[in-house]
């Protein structure tokens, strides 16, 4: 599995995975059949995509702000260890973000079965992408980041 690690662009992996939601709605017996009423539905969904795009707009201005790569396939070309704002209550906002949007999808598809492709993309970031990219913070900032690894959750405080 090593050599899937850092490879394919988080945001791109969010698009995969939305489609393939979409494939596993379009196909699964169930399609058509609603979750939810359609408005408590549709307002859930727009609640969750709204706050998944916050949290991943708030993480790349807080790059931006700090003057450090927002390229997930280079984390070996950060400058510096973000931990202010978003960051004092998540490590991973971008991620999180993307897991909310991806769960704002599937339930706007409002089939079921769509939803087993979030843990499953969960899984992917923490394993292919967050870990690998956490190695390398801390070989860069091995007392800082272990510092702020105990005080901040991976995906929550």
């Amino acid at each position: 599995m090593k050599s899937l690690e850092m490879k394919i662009p988080p945001l791109l992996l969010l698009g995969l995975f939305m489609v393939l939601a979409g494939l596993v709605a379009v196909f699964s017996p169930s399609a058509g059949q609603h979750l939810f009423a359609d408005s408590a539905q549709n307002a859930g969904a727009l609640v969750l995509a709204g706050v998944g795009v916050y949290f991943a707009l708030q993480g790349v201005r807080q790059f931006k702000k700090a003057n450090t790569t927002i390229n997930p396939i280079h984390a070996e070309k950060a400058s510096a260890l973000v931990t202010t704002g978003v960051y004092s209550r998540t490590r991973n906002p971008m991620y999180l973000g993307f897991v909310l949007v991806l769960a704002a999808w599937c339930l706007a598809l409002g089939v079921m079965q769509s939803l087993w492709v979030l843990p499953v993309f969960a899984l992917y970031l923490n394993e292919l992408q967050i870990k690998p990219e956490e190695r390398i913070l801390r070989s860069k900032y091995p007392r800082e980041f272990s510092d702020y690894c105990s005080q901040v959750g991976r995906w929550w405080s």
